[in-house]
C-alpha cells in the first residue's frame, strides 16, 4: 500500500486586473494589438519607407538612353525601380536630347514586396532628319574602328553594333548598308551584321564574308573573286602642268581621262588580299598631280603663315586629335636653310590644313589625291623609279618616287571589303564612296607607295590613322 504524499499547498495565479479591465479582455486586446503591429510592419511598413514602382521605359526612337534627374538609368526598352513622387525624365539619342518629360510615380504602401506595382512610360519623340544623319554618322564611325579587330576572346568581347543601330529602326538605304558590311573584318562582326539584316529585312548577299571569315561558302564567291579580275592596259597619259604659289612653283603632270588597273591579280580570297585585289576603273575628269612630295622647306612656308600648326602649339594639336606625339619631329622648318627632303612626321590633318593653305596661294582647288587617282597616274608612267631616300630628286616629265620616299597620303578611307567586292561589283566602289562623301566620319585613310626603308609594290595598300604621324609617312599634292 503506497505511503500517502503530502502535496505543499500553493496559493492560486490570479492574474491581476489592468486599468481596471478584467484579465480575459485585457489579454485579448493585447493580442489584437501584436497582430496588428506584425500586420502594419510586414504589409504597409516597407512601402511607407520605401515607396517605388516598376517602371518600363520605352521610346518611340527605339534605342534611347534614359536619365531620371540627371542620372542615367538604362537604354529603352528596359524596367527600373523608381521612388515615388515627381521626376524629370529625359530621352537621349548618341548624347542629342529628343525628349524631356515629367514622371509622376505614386506611393504604394501595401505588400509591396510581394506584389511590386508597375507602371510604363513611354517616349513618344521620334529620331528627326538631322539627327537620323547623326546616329549613321555615328553608327559609321563606330564600325569603322572596330574594324581594325579582327579577332576576340574571353576576355575581348565584340559589342552587336550592327543589331544596336537596328534597334532605331531608321530607314537607312541599301547603298549605306552595303558599305558598312563592308567594314566586316571577323566572324563576330558578321554574325552581328547577319542579324541586322533579318531585323532590317534586307536581303544582303554575305558570301564574300562568308568565305573570308567563315569557310561556309560554296565557293562560288571565290570563284568570282578570281575569275574576275583581269588587267586592262591603261589609257590614262602625262602632259606637264605646274602650280604657281607666291614664294615658289610645284612641277606637275596632268593626268588625262581613261580607263586603267589598279592592285594585283589575287587568286584567293583571303582578307589580306581583298584589300589590294586588281580591279579595272576609270578616270572621268582630268586633274594635275605633282611631280614629287611636298618638301620640309614647302611645309615651313606654310608653317610660317600658319603658325597655330607648329610644334610649339603641339599640346593643343594633340588635344584637338590632329596629331600624335612626334608631329614634326626630326624635320627641319628652317627658312633659312631650305631642305628639298620630303615632310613626314605630319599628320593627313596637317596635310588637308596645308592644301587649303596652297589653294589660297595659287587660287586653284588644291587637294590631297584618292587611292584612284595615285594610281591612275602611276599607271601612265613608263618606267617608275624606285626613290631610295629621302631627297627630292626630280627628272622632268614625268613624276619621281611614288615608289619609295615615303608612303603616300590619299583621301580615300580605308573599306578593309570595298575592293574585293568590287572585284565583283565594279559599281560597288563608287557607290561606297557616294556614301563616305555623305557622312562625315574620322576613318582611317589609304597610304600609297611605300617608302625607302619599306620597299612595296603600286599595289601595296597601306593604312593610316588621320591624326598619326610617321617618319616614314608624308605627302604630295594634286590640283584642277
Amino acid at each position: 500500500m503506497s505511503k500517502k504524499v503530502n502535496l505543499v499547498q500553493v496559493d492560486p495565479v490570479k492574474i491581476k486586473p489592468f486599468l481596471g479591465m478584467k484579465p480575459g479582455q485585457w489579454l485579448t486586446y493585447l493580442y489584437i494589438l501584436i497582430i496588428l503591429i506584425v500586420v502594419f510592419l510586414v504589409c504597409f511598413l516597407p512601402g511607407i519607407v520605401k515607396g517605388q514602382k516598376r517602371v518600363t521605359f520605352t521610346s518611340s526612337a527605339g534605342i534611347a538612353a534614359v536619365y531620371i534627374d540627371g542620372q542615367y538609368a538604362g537604354g529603352t526598352p528596359f524596367t527600373t525601380w523608381v521612388k515615388s513622387g515627381e521626376h524629370t525624365v529625359e530621352f537621349k539619342v548618341y548624347g542629342n536630347t529628343i525628349e524631356t518629360s515629367t514622371l509622376k510615380v505614386g506611393h504604394p504602401v501595401f505588400l509591396t514586396w510581394l506584389f511590386p506595382r508597375k507602371m510604363s512610360f513611354a517616349g513618344t519623340q521620334t529620331v528627326s532628319e538631322q539627327l537620323s544623319k547623326t546616329i549613321k554618322t555615328q553608327f559609321l564611325s563606330d564600325v569603322e574602328q572596330q574594324s581594325a579587330v579582327t579577332a576576340y576572346d574571353d576576355r575581348h568581347h565584340y559589342p552587336p553594333l550592327y543589331q544596336t543601330f537596328a534597334g532605331f529602326g531608321l530607314d537607312a538605304g541599301a547603298p549605306f548598308m552595303k558599305l558598312a558590311f563592308s567594314y566586316i573584318s571577323s566572324a563576330e562582326m558578321l554574325a552581328d551584321a547577319k542579324a541586322a539584316s533579318q531585323t532590317m529585312g534586307l536581303d544582303y548577299d554575305f558570301s564574300i564574308q562568308d568565305a573570308i571569315f567563315t569557310g561556309t561558302s560554296d565557293g562560288s564567291a571565290s570563284s568570282a573573286f578570281a575569275k574576275s579580275q583581269l588587267p586592262e592596259a591603261s589609257t590614262i597619259t602625262l602632259s606637264s602642268d605646274s602650280l604657281k604659289a607666291s614664294s615658289f612653283t610645284i612641277d606637275g603632270q596632268l593626268v588625262s581621262t581613261g580607263s586603267f588597273s589598279m592592285g594585283k591579280v589575287q587568286t584567293e580570297l583571303t582578307y589580306q588580299n581583298s584589300v589590294s585585289a586588281l580591279v579595272s576603273t576609270k578616270i572621268t575628269e582630268p586633274f594635275s598631280i605633282a611631280s614629287s612630295e611636298i618638301t620640309e622647306y614647302q611645309f615651313a612656308l606654310f608653317l610660317k603663315d600658319n603658325p597655330e600648326w607648329s610644334k610649339d602649339n603641339l599640346e593643343a594639336l594633340m588635344a584637338e586629335g590632329k596629331a600624335d606625339q612626334y608631329y614634326l619631329s626630326g624635320i627641319s622648318t628652317s627658312l633659312v636653310f631650305p631642305s628639298n627632303k620630303s615632310v613626314r612626321n605630319i599628320s593627313y590633318k596637317a596635310a588637308q590644313a596645308f592644301c587649303v593653305w596652297l589653294s589660297e596661294q595659287t587660287g586653284r582647288n588644291v587637294f590631297i589625291p584618292t587611292e584612284k587617282q595615285w594610281s591612275a597616274a602611276f599607271s601612265a608612267l613608263q618606267s617608275p623609279s624606285y626613290q631610295k631616300s629621302l631627297v627630292q630628286i626630280t627628272k622632268s616629265g614625268t613624276i619621281d618616287s611614288m615608289l619609295g620616299g615615303v608612303w603616300e597620303f590619299t583621301s580615300t578611307g580605308f573599306v578593309p571589303l570595298s575592293r574585293a567586292i568590287s572585284v565583283i561589283d565594279p559599281s560597288q566602289a563608287e557607290a561606297d564612296a557616294e556614301v563616305q562623301n555623305q557622312y562625315t566620319i574620322d576613318s582611317d585613310i589609304v597610304i600609297k607607295g611605300g617608302s625607302y626603308i619599306d620597299q612595296q609594290d603600286a599595289a601595296a595598300v597601306g593604312v593610316m590613322s588621320t591624326s598619326e604621324c610617321s617618319e616614314t609617312a608624308g605627302f604630295r599634292v594634286a590640283w584642277n
